[in-house]
């Protein structure tokens, strides 16, 4: 049997991993013991749900299926020795299958990292929004909670803060809208979290942090109790360790077939970048293209032709709080339904890798 291995266990990982569980000799790497369902993070930040209700063990997910699964670090790819290498191991491989994710971006500005959360400090945001509800027992005077970047996460973990604290939450973009290439929610988000009273500062460019202040581009600064940083992804830095071209950004180049600079290695997810298609950087888009690249790695080993990524209509589901939700396909729907959804597909996607 042909050896693929697929380093990441993320969306896009567990995807191809189900398509070529039995039909390959299959080797998964991840540096992370468990699966977290990263689009339910900004509920686990504020409290409202459990981590271990959205996470799965991934060893314990492999065994049941007969996958061999190494919870380490990738150290590098060999192309030409056809070799990847852990900090213990070193794996021949036939295929690969890369789907390593991105690092949060701080976007160069300086003391950001030092002085903020982001959404994986969830401990951290859970006892300020508890310090917060004390102090709000004895004082008037509200603090401010920060929170810097105005896409899915940023909105989704503002509206649940609103919620859940009697701090001011301050939502602070540097584009001129929220929802940077989700244009037809916008206005409608837009208007849900003002109703909700989240103040939201568009066209506003962070220059830098310190300990409770963010100065801004125009020389003014925000104090903050609370600085928590939503601003994006960046390529992750073990994209340079495979040998493989990149682009400027160091996202890993690929074909219309998934392909990277090297035929027998795919990428898939936020490490790649489609040079001739470039996608957004979902869940559904990872899902899809680790389908796809598992399922061009069978045709390869049977010398059939391989077929090109093509995106299926993307959905999106957005959480405003408990009680509240946008859907968008083709038109965009409000309420309390939207949120129930996305409740069910998360519940869904976890058990069924839990149970299954």
């Amino acid at each position: 049997m042909k050896k693929v291995v697929i380093i990441g266990s993320g969306f896009g990982g567990i995807e191809a991993a189900e398509v070529l569980k039995g039909k390959v000799d299959l080797t998964v790497i991840d540096k992370n013991p468990f699966f977290i369902y990263q689009p339910s993070m900004h509920e686990v930040a504020v409290g409202r749900t459990k981590e271990k209700s959205i996470r799965f063990d991934l060893k314990k997910y492999y065994e049941k299926h007969n996958i061999r699964f190494y919870n380490e670090e990738l150290w590098c790819v060999k192309p030409f020795e056809k070799v990847v290498l852990t900090k213990t191991r070193k794996i021949s491989y036939d295929y690969i299958i890369l789907a390593i994710g991105g690092v949060t971006n701080y976007c160069g500005i300086k003391g950001m990292k030092e002085h903020s959360f982001d959404i994986w400090d969830y401990k951290s945001i859970q006892e300020t929004i508890r310090k917060e509800t004390e102090k709000s027992r004895f004082y008037k005077e509200k603090n401010n909670i920060i929170v810097c970047g105005a896409g899915l996460t940023g909105i989704e973990l503002a509206a649940e803060l609103i919620e859940r604290t009697k701090a001011n939450i301050l939502l602070v973009e540097a584009c001129k809208d929220i929802l940077p290439g989700l244009k037809k929610a916008e206005k409608t988000v837009f208007n849900i979290l003002k109703n909700k009273g989240v103040h939201i500062m568009t066209n506003t460019v962070v220059s830098r942090a310190e300990k409770g202040v963010v100065y801004l581009r125009n020389n003014k600064k925000i104090y903050a109790g609370t600085i928590i940083w939503c601003g994006g992804i960046k390529a992750n830095p073990v994209n340079q360790k495979t040998g493989l071209r990149t682009n400027n950004r160091g996202l890993i180049m690929t074909n219309e077939y998934l392909q990277s600079s090297n035929a027998s290695i795919y990428s898939v997810g936020d490490c790649a970048y489609q040079y001739k298609n470039p996608q957004p950087t979902t869940a559904q888009t990872a899902i899809q293209e680790g389908r796809t690249a598992a399922n061009n790695i069978l045709l390869s080993i049977n010398n059939k032709d391989k077929e090109i990524f093509r995106q299926k209509n993307q959905k999106y589901l957005v959480s405003l709080g408990r009680w509240k939700g946008v859907y968008l396909e083709k038109t965009l729907r409000t309420g309390i339904i939207p949120a129930i959804i996305k409740k069910l597909v998360e519940k869904t996607y976890v058990f069924k890798h839990i149970l299954l």
